[in-house]
């Protein structure tokens, strides 16, 4: 099948000049895939002995990653869409499924609003929670999940916040920033009279 690496970042230094492995993050033949090459560009085969991992998240739908995060143990977080729904999962640094993460299955899948939901950016805050922010029934969104998985309830109504931009329809919000004070950034485009324009909202 068709395969899309969507996120990428350095997972170590071979010096404090030049990257010594890579992870790619995206979907392969419609499931979330990760792989991890060597500053040459090789698979890593220490990463479940193939350099590569192809995980079926299990959903009636395409599961999409699209977003990467490494945390600093070494886990890494793939965050997506997973039958119109927003999906995280995590994995130890070996490409197995980390087990503590979700219900025990490494992965969690969140319904955000009654319309289709679209995870598209990722970012991990520095105690440890993870934020996922994208497109919730054509309006910009953004969740919030501890970090065993489970949705921090302290964020938004009940866990996530939906933006409708007055004026625009629909609402594409594609890619997330977190700030130093914490306040949240998330940047896309919006559909007014007819023409794509870019907007950015920022969330306190």
């Amino acid at each position: 099948g068709s395969d899309y690496a969507m996120s990428l970042v350095v997972e170590s230094m071979e010096d404090n000049f030049n990257p010594g492995k890579f992870l790619l993050g995206g979907h392969c033949n419609d499931q979330f895939c990760l792989a991890r090459l060597d500053f040459s560009g090789s698979f890593d085969t220490s990463f479940n002995s193939s350099g590569y991992v192809i995980k079926d998240i299990p959903t009636t739908a395409p599961d999409i990653g699209n977003s990467l995060a490494l945390q600093p143990d070494g886990k890494i977080l793939l965050g997506g869409t997973c039958d119109n729904k927003f999906c995280i999962a995590r994995f130890n640094s070996n490409g197995s499924l980390d087990t503590s993460f979700g219900s025990g299955n490494g992965y969690v899948v969140q319904d955000i609003s009654t319309g289709s939901d679209s995870g598209n950016s990722l970012v991990l805050q520095p105690d440890g929670k993870i934020l996922l922010g994208g497109t919730c029934d054509n309006k910009f969104c953004v969740a919030r999940f501890n970090s065993d998985g489970s949705l921090d309830t302290t964020f938004g109504t009940g866990g996530y916040f939906i933006l409708d931009i007055p004026g625009s329809n629909p609402d594409n919000a594609r890619s997330l920033l977190l700030q130093p004070d914490g306040k949240i950034l998330l940047g896309g485009f919006c559909l007014t009279g007819g023409i794509q324009k870019f907007c950015i909202a920022r969330i306190r």
